[in-house]
């Protein structure tokens, strides 16, 4: 009986020993999931958290509101130092602040802590841009299109930065060979169009500018641009059907240069008369542009108008005394106002300049012939054929001259 009785009583020391022990590493189990579990859920909140005060600085951002981004985006760091997409854009804020150091180190916290993507390699070519580092933010811009090549601006970017490392034909031949892929974009040949300037192949520029106006894709300062180019390459009517939309009401707001390519063009197209009616209300606003005066006084040269050629000989002379352009408009205005011997003074000035100068030599033949010293004039005329043989003006004058008839009336 005692034997049975010791042996419940064991049983049951073992029995509570046991459950004792079951409960307290189940209770310990317990404690430690709940430990877990807040952890993961404090974590959880933390990313929470990160979220959205990254939306928030996306937000200030795209509003153009950088200070308070880079505040969202810090407090956004401060709950998840390692969120990728937060230190990409605090790289572009950085950018935008012109903070380029700083945007740097940004950009590399970026790549250590996000899969790599085609806007993280084209921020990372910007910064490199900014740095000056070409050659790296060409490779950079390359990941970017191996990526997403069908991002255009990807390509562009290569393309600009191979011209700064030194390589514009390459950069021209990469557009030249990807232009249709981007569906024959006019972004791309108003590049090209830049490049062929920088290379010096205006035609190619000219060619490359024109598609992109046709298609409304060049900026105010690029169709300038194009409009002077087309100007110094002598398409006038070309340059004239950019430029005169861009005249606007009386010439306000115009720039000196649109309104003095706009005369030329006209000058040369003999529209007189609309030259020297834009250049005089320019010229009412600026008194003080040389070129538009000499402008002016050609065209009243060309068109008989000695009374226009007067006031902008008085106005040159103020500006310029002494310049060739002065003294040429000098002679023109005496030789038409009979005072030959003050007009013969302003070309032989200009031989100072120039002494093989045709148009001088030949002046100075109408000159001596005006003045009736004919054996001058023949000397005048000789001496420009020899310096141009195939002077026309010259030519006929001296066969006038053989047969007893004077050159000029």
């Amino acid at each position: 009986m005692f034997r049975d009785d010791s042996r419940r009583t064991i049983e049951r020391i073992v029995f509570c020993t046991i459950t004792v022990l079951a409960v307290a590493v189940f209770v310990s189990g317990c404690a430690n999931f709940g430990a877990k579990k807040d952890g993961q859920t404090a974590r959880h909140w933390g990313e929470v958290r990160s979220q959205i005060k990254l939306q928030l600085a996306r937000q200030q951002y795209e509003q153009g509101l950088v200070d308070e981004a880079i505040e969202f985006i810090q407090e956004s760091l401060g709950w998840n130092p390692n969120s990728g997409e937060a230190h990409l854009l605090l790289a572009k804020c950085y950018l935008e602040q012109d903070k380029i150091s700083a945007a740097h180190r940004a950009a590399q916290k970026a790549a250590d802590t996000m899969i790599d993507s085609s806007e993280l390699a084209s921020i990372q070519g910007m910064v490199a841009e900014r740095m000056g580092q070409y050659s790296t933010a060409v490779n950079h811009y390359h990941r970017a299109r191996m990526i997403d090549d069908t991002v255009v601006e990807y390509l562009m970017s290569e393309a600009e930065c191979l011209v700064s490392s030194g390589k514009p034909e390459q950069a021209r031949a990469l557009l030249v060979s990807r232009v249709m892929d981007y569906g024959n974009d006019p972004s791309i040949h108003a590049l090209l169009g830049e490049i062929a300037l920088h290379i010096g192949d205006r035609e190619a520029a000219l060619e490359s500018f024109s598609v992109a106006l046709d298609a409304g894709r060049l900026d105010p300062v690029m169709t300038e641009e194009y409009a002077l180019l087309a100007v110094e390459m002598k398409r006038y009517g070309e340059a004239l059907a950019v430029l005169e939309p861009m005249l606007s009401d009386k010439v306000k707001g115009s720039s000196g240069s649109i309104v003095r390519a706009s005369a030329r063009c006209m000058l040369e197209l003999e529209r007189m008369e609309e030259a020297k009616k834009l250049l005089r209300d320019h010229l009412s606003r600026d008194h003080d542009d040389l070129e538009a005066w000499y402008l002016l006084a050609k065209a009243g040269v060309v068109s008989g108008d000695l009374m226009t050629t007067r006031r902008s000989l008085t106005a040159v002379k103020r500006l310029a005394p002494n310049s060739p352009q002065t003294l040429l408009y000098d002679a023109y205005t005496n030789l038409h106002t009979g005072r030959y011997k003050s007009a013969e003074e302003s070309l032989e000035t200009l031989l100072t300049y120039n002494h093989e100068d045709v148009l001088v030599h030949c002046l100075l033949g109408v000159t001596a012939e005006r003045a009736n010293d004919f054996s001058r004039a023949r000397e005048c005329y000789r001496k420009a054929l020899e310096i141009d043989g195939d002077c026309g003006w010259a030519q006929e004058a001296l066969r006038k001259l053989s047969t007893g008839r004077k050159a000029v009336g």
